[in-house]
Parts: C-alpha cells; sequence; structure tokens
C-alpha cells in the first residue's frame, strides 16, 4: 500500500484494529473534515456496542445477511411488512439515516463503506473452509466453481432480492458498491458477475 493515502488504505482493510488505526492517524493528519466526521460515525455504528449486545458485532456484515432474508419473506403471509421491517433493520445496521445528512459526501463515504464490507465478505468466502467446500466437505472446490458460487452470492443480494421486494433505490449504492468491489476483487472473473447481471435486463 505504499504511495496510497491512508484513505485508500482505510477502504482495502478489512482487519478492525489495522481499519481504527488508519482512521486515528487520519483524524490527527486532517482534523475533522466532514468526510472524517462521517467515517467516524460509520466506525460507531459499523463497530460499536449496542444496547443489549453481549459480544462485539460487525453490523455491516449483519445487514448483509439480514438483506438475505429478505426475498424469503415476499413468500409469507403479510410478507409485506416483513419486508419493510427487515430493510430498515438493514439501512439501520448501515446508518443510512446518517449519511443522507451529508449530501453528496455522504454518497462517497456510504459507498466506500460498502465496498470495504463487500471485499470483508468476499475474503470470508474465500477463506471459510465450510463455504468452499464441495459435498459432504470431501474436499475444497476448484477457484473458478468458487468464484461463481461468490458471484451468486453478489446478484442475489444486489439484484435480485432489491429487484423482487421493490427496493432498489434504497439499495442503489450497496448495488453500485458490491458490483464494482466483486470486479475489482476477481478482474479475471468479471464476465461471470456481467451474464447475471445482463440475463437479470432481458
Amino acid at each position: 500500500m505504499e504511495g496510497s493515502t491512508w484513505t485508500e488504505q482505510y477502504y482495502l482493510e478489512v482487519d478492525k484494529k489495522k481499519r481504527k488505526k488508519l482512521l486515528d492517524e487520519g483524524l490527527e493528519q486532517e482534523g475533522m473534515t466532514p468526510e472524517n466526521e462521517l467515517r467516524s460515525k460509520l466506525w460507531e455504528v459499523r463497530y460499536g456496542q449496542r444496547a443489549k449486545e453481549t459480544m462485539e458485532i460487525d453490523h455491516y456484515i449483519r445487514g448483509w445477511l439480514t438483506l438475505g432474508y429478505m426475498k424469503r419473506s415476499t413468500k409469507r403471509v403479510f410478507g409485506r411488512g416483513r419486508v419493510d421491517k427487515e430493510k430498515a433493520k438493514v439501512l439501520s445496521d448501515w446508518g443510512a439515516d446518517i449519511v443522507k445528512e451529508y449530501g453528496e459526501i455522504g454518497e462517497k463515504i456510504y459507498y466506500q463503506e460498502l465496498c470495504n464490507m463487500t471485499r470483508l465478505y468476499l475474503k470470508l468466502c474465500q477463506e471459510d473452509k465450510t463455504y468452499s467446500s464441495v459435498l459432504l466437505g470431501l474436499g475444497r472446490m476448484k477457484e473458478t466453481s468458487l468464484v461463481g458460487k461468490i458471484a451468486k452470492d453478489v446478484y442475489a443480494l444486489a439484484y435480485d432480492i432489491p429487484e423482487q421486494t421493490g427496493t432498489t433505490e434504497d439499495f442503489r449504492i450497496f448495488t453500485k458498491a458490491a458490483t464494482d468491489t466483486f470486479y475489482a476483487v476477481y478482474p479475471d472473473s468479471r464476465e461471470v458477475l456481467e451474464h447475471m447481471i445482463s440475463g437479470s435486463d432481458e
């Protein structure tokens, strides 16, 4: 990361403690600019321990997982209400209301944080032995198969679920962040996700 700015390092880094160190150093260098003020607020939203929580949680990753439940809610009785409730949980975990107060600056910082969340999720999928195992855990998927599985997850959350639940505008920035991050992490497999996206547009 030599030669990159602290903010570039901050959004590429997925380790919580290393990110905090970079943020503190950035604040010391630049002071509390509007951008850094929002970064600090989103840090607390993402990593701060909330009432009734007994352990540290990455609330952004929790929001990612909650988003995965939304499609199933549409198939249940009173599904619309359930979808709205789960959508509110996701946006709360991501600090979306705070972001709105900062206008265009807010959207930029929000996008960067969602890119970081996606980068972390892709790393977890890549490293998790259960996620990457074949039938009954008897071996590990080939890299191409693993990336294909990850691409399906990204497509489901960033495109299929928002479309099926009528929340595409609510998750517009997340869709862009998830897509751009997949392309950045897997540049040689870009067409895998592009094919899914183009198929959904037909």
